[in-house]
């Protein structure tokens, strides 16, 4: 089997019962040039709350002609990021390297991430899509409820020689550490 985007080098004869004929002069042919593989070893190399680090590795076939550039996808698998950029595959990176870092994601979602290279004769598959998450945001303090007061503690405990003593209390569903004068 011919392999894409390589020169050849031929010659031929013929054969019949009376023998072989003289070895014709060598010609040359190139294939053409497929598209390329896909790319291997999609990595998320970093995450945070809204951006992410990717990296991956040039396709084992380049499909006879030199790789060219790579494109990379992105598709929000959660409601949240659906809503903010849609629920289709969008492009995010579109260039030479082979590792990208992107921003403008929403915390604590899922999206898929995939990869295609291009070669002279076009862009091959993409690579199987790879999941990332990006981290949670802090959650907020919760409101106080209307309509209830602050609560006052106080406390008088006596101790002999030496201790430290700490008193926990809840006040509206906020822990604070209350500690009392010895």
């Amino acid at each position: 089997m011919l392999q894409s985007g390589l020169q050849y080098r031929v010659r031929i004869r013929a054969e019949n019962c009376e023998g072989y004929s003289v070895w014709s002069h060598v010609a040359a042919a190139t294939t053409a040039a497929t598209v390329p593989a896909s790319p291997i070893g999609l990595t998320v190399i970093g995450v945070s709350r809204t951006s992410a680090s990717l990296t991956w590795q040039p396709p084992v076939s380049d499909g006879g002609s030199p790789v060219i550039g790579y494109q990379v996808q992105l598709q929000p698998k959660t409601k949240v990021a659906a809503a903010e950029l849609g629920s289709d595959w969008m492009i995010i990176f579109d260039g030479e390297a082979v590792a990208t870092t992107f921003s403008a994601l929403q915390a604590g979602c899922q999206y898929l991430v995939r990869v295609a290279a291009r070669n002279t004769a076009g862009q091959g598959q993409f690579c199987i899509p790879l999941q990332l998450t990006t981290a949670p945001d802090a959650p907020m303090q919760p409101p106080l409820p209307e309509g209830e007061p602050a609560a006052t503690v106080s406390c008088k405990v006596e101790l002999r020689k030496t201790a430290a003593l700490s008193v926990l209390f809840m006040q509206h569903q906020t822990p604070d550490l209350c500690k009392c004068q010895v």
